[in-house]
């Protein structure tokens, strides 16, 4: 097979996502990332939104190897809103460890982007169920309305919904 040279000169359709937003897709990637010179230790994950992509990074142990609550508490609710156990069973794929479970999962996922340095830095705010945009805490309550989507909704005035008629 060979490639032309034309694609050189054409823009890729994937952009990465860099607004505060509420946002619903697919996780395409699901890795965790532990860094070599300390003991920190990372869930990298790609969700794809229709043609764009959002990646987002929860280190879950600090430097020093101590818990970070706030973002094992976010994995926790991303595991059950995809309906699996509250554990990382990574299997190894090449030189990566990859939590296959993830892989495919549909997630929706409010978040805040802030510019800092040339860079964006992305902050989870909550994960939701992708049907009904209910976050963990409100499906166990039994809550109808997903009162925490739709303030946030309010507050940052962007949504953009998976289409799942959209091809990957």
């Amino acid at each position: 097979m060979t490639l032309d040279e034309k694609y050189l000169n054409e823009q890729a359709d994937s952009v990465i996502i860099e607004e505060s937003g509420c946002y619903t897709g697919v996780i395409t990637k699901a890795e965790l990332f532990e860094a070599g010179d300390s003991k920190a230790v990372a869930l990298n994950l790609a969700i794809k939104v229709n043609e764009d992509i959002l990646p987002l990074s929860l280190f879950f142990k600090a430097k020093d190897g101590k818990d970070i609550a706030f973002n094992l508490r976010h994995i926790a609710h991303l595991m059950y809103l995809t309906k699996h156990k509250p554990e990382l069973n990574p299997v190894v794929r090449g030189e990566k460890l990859v939590i296959e479970e993830l892989e495919g999962a549909g997630i929706g996922v409010i978040v805040e982007c802030k510019q800092n340095d040339g860079r964006v830095e992305r902050r989870i705010q909550t994960f939701v169920d992708m049907k009904y945009k209910r976050t963990a805490k409100e499906n166990k309550d039994g809550v109808d309305t997903p009162v925490t989507w739709n303030k946030y909704r309010e507050k940052y005035g962007k949504v953009v919904e998976h289409d799942d008629e959209f091809p990957f």
